[in-house]
């Protein structure tokens, strides 16, 4: 009885541990701020496509943005501007990787987006594919569509 107390108490803290979704350990996932396929945006005032209060400021952007992640807000979101703004349910980083799972209003499932980080600061999206098994948003995705950080929260790791 024993061991069977300890084994389920270490399978328990080994699936804790593996996905903690609370806001203090997902400070240090990269995946955090404002991506686009343009490397040269810069912040725009009030005349800018859209003005976001993001946990990190208000922010204005033009047209050219294509992801938003702010996992510092309440609740956690992922948004692709004039598509879908979500709610994040579950987050996994392991290494230049990170899977991203959100719920989608429009579609009224979970979502699966895969992002893989390059040596340069960059990302790729791997795929959005729904709990169906279906594509979600099949555009940009794939190596040829790199995504560079133009804003998100300064962090220090």
């Amino acid at each position: 009885m024993k061991k069977l107390f300890v084994i389920s108490t270490l399978l328990v803290f080994s699936l804790v541990s593996c996905v903690d979704t609370s806001a203090q350990s997902l400070t240090h996932h990269s995946i955090e701020g404002v991506w686009s396929i343009h490397s040269d945006i810069t912040e725009v005032g009030d005349e800018g496509f859209g003005q976001f209060d993001l946990s990190w400021g208000r922010r204005g952007f033009p047209r050219l943005i294509d992801i938003i992640v702010d996992l510092h807000s309440d609740p956690p979101i992922f948004q692709i501007p004039e598509f879908d703004i979500a709610e994040i349910v579950s987050i996994n980083e392991l290494g230049n990787k990170t899977e991203l799972t959100f719920f989608s209003w429009r579609g009224g499932f979970n979502v699966n987006a895969v992002f893989h980080f390059n040596e340069d600061g960059t990302m790729w999206v791997e795929s959005y594919e729904a709990e169906d098994g279906s594509i979600f948003a099949p555009g940009r995705v794939g190596r040829d569509w790199v995504f560079h950080r133009i804003d998100g929260p300064i962090r220090d790791d």
